[in-house]
């Protein structure tokens, strides 16, 4: 087993008509193109009530941003009161309407006995990783019940072992509308929904660092889970 973790990011967009109201002041207007920040909150379990900090775990940190500078997001006194803790998440290359398959979310993160300590414990302990996109949590759907639950898992076990899920599929949908710029109306689009399936899979990695297993043509479910063993 290769030691090393490589986070990779797999977007997809759809863009829905959705009826509905909006509170004024809380829904942002986007154009194709537009960049949307994904935010990192803290992580949680129904089983210890302990949250963790994001990157307590060696998760990909975004360039530019090494641990001694990785300051919280301005957080509103609710959020503070709830314990949240909003970090830039590693994944930035995320555009409105602009649909792709498979990009690396940061460089590769070696993965020595302690890293894959820290993840073990925490997948035991069922934690859940919760990301925010335009203000709105991710959430993942039960097919079967056709519910939601808000964050996912940040692993799971399989086969006697622990397996990492290092490849995220997210889906965002969009409520095209029309809003006036003076005299003018202007299509515009704002984000009704921010959905994730996660995955665990082992990608290739060159002597160079490259993911060559990362192509327009991946299917994170056709390959090998990453361990947390040794």
């Amino acid at each position: 087993m290769r030691q090393v973790l490589q986070v990779c990011l797999l977007l997809l967009l759809l863009i829905i008509s959705v009826d509905g109201f909006y509170i004024p002041g809380t829904a942002t207007d986007y154009q194709d193109g537009d960049y949307v920040q994904m935010d990192a909150n803290v992580l949680t379990s129904i089983n210890t009530h302990l949250p963790y900090e994001y990157y307590s775990l060696p998760y990909p940190r975004p360039a530019g941003y090494p641990k001694s500078v990785m300051k919280e997001e301005s957080e509103n006194l609710g959020e503070i009161l709830m314990g949240d803790r909003i970090r830039k998440s590693p994944y930035k290359e995320v555009q409105v309407g602009v649909p792709f398959n498979c990009k690396p979310a940061g460089d590769a993160v070696r993965m020595d006995s302690e890293k894959r300590k820290q993840f073990e414990e925490r997948i035991k302990d069922d934690y859940v990783v919760h990301l925010i996109l335009d203000h709105l949590p991710v959430s993942v759907q039960n097919l079967e019940t056709n519910s939601f639950s808000i964050g996912f898992p940040i692993g799971a076990k399989e086969g006697g072992q622990y397996v990492l899920y290092n490849h995220l599929s997210f889906l965002v949908k969009y409520h095209p509308t029309t809003t006036m710029v003076g005299a003018e109306s202007k299509e515009v689009k704002r984000i009704v929904a921010f959905q994730v399936k996660p995955h665990s899979y082992d990608h290739k990695i060159s002597a160079d660092g490259k993911i060559e297993s990362c192509t327009e043509q991946f299917d994170p479910s056709s390959g090998p889970a990453v361990s947390t063993n040794a």
